[in-house]
């Protein structure tokens, strides 16, 4: 089995560039993984690299579980209903497993949690707890792998 972990932080800042977007990917498979930062702020875009195996790569095959746990919505939100400002796409053997986008630039918004299609995108403050863990438990790996704070 392979995966792909596309994760991006700090993208819900209206109109404006969020001060710091952080993107991580993390592509492997049971065996061992590698991992690719960018850190994009205001002045600058550093990109970072690192490896994973071993116990780590356990802790993300487990996450990956968690998440698939989780509700997804087929679309983008209106507003972050994990409240992570995070998107997150997960690929298992090519194919999209398990995947939460939030929309980004003037069309987000805090307070609708309501979609244009007149869905109501909403989840439990148990699975927002979960999200947020497993989100900084994957987040947490690509930190140690590329080395960045």
């Amino acid at each position: 089995m392979t995966f792909d972990i596309r994760i991006s932080q700090g993208l819900s800042n209206g109109i404006m560039q969020s001060p710091r977007t952080v993107n991580y990917e993390i592509k492997g498979d049971n065996t061992g993984a590698t991992v690719d930062c960018t850190v994009i702020t205001r002045k600058n875009d550093d990109s970072y690299s690192g490896s994973v195996s071993g116990s780590q790569i356990e802790a993300i095959l487990k996450s990956i579980e968690d998440l698939t746990k989780l509700p997804m919505f087929e679309t983008p939100v209106p507003q972050d209903v994990y409240g992570k400002d995070t998107s997150v796409m997960v690929r298992k053997d090519g194919k999209v497993l398990w995947a939460y986008g939030v929309t980004s630039g003037c069309t987000y918004d805090y307070e609708d949690q309501e979609g244009s299609d007149g869905i109501v995108y909403a989840v439990s403050d148990t699975q927002k707890n979960d999200f947020s863990s497993i989100i900084n438990d994957l987040t947490s790996v690509g930190e140690a792998a590329c080395n960045i704070k």
